[in-house]
């Protein structure tokens, strides 16, 4: 998990280089491909929510496209985002 800002972490002023930003992308693409294939099959559901929001990234597209969002609540009461898809 990443926190703080570059700064915090690597001085005032501190710049990053392309590949520090490289390394962390990969790193990034790596644990969300991880996320979105995990096994859901245990999670028992009382509440499943749909949202498809219109975000300003655009895909090959000229026109802003919608996400699909799914999170729901468990019948223990825990909330959790299921899906993020383009």
């Amino acid at each position: 998990m990443i926190t703080g800002t570059p700064s915090s972490r690597c001085g005032k002023g501190a710049g990053l280089s392309r590949s520090t930003v490289s390394q962390a992308n990969g790193q990034t693409a790596q644990r969300f491909e991880t996320w979105r294939r995990r096994n859901l099959s245990a999670d028992e559901l009382s509440y499943l929510f749909l949202d498809g929001p219109c975000e300003g990234v655009r895909l090959g597209a000229v026109e802003k496209e919608a996400i699909l969002v799914a999170h729901g609540i468990t019948k223990k009461g825990a909330r959790g985002l299921l899906v993020l898809r383009p």
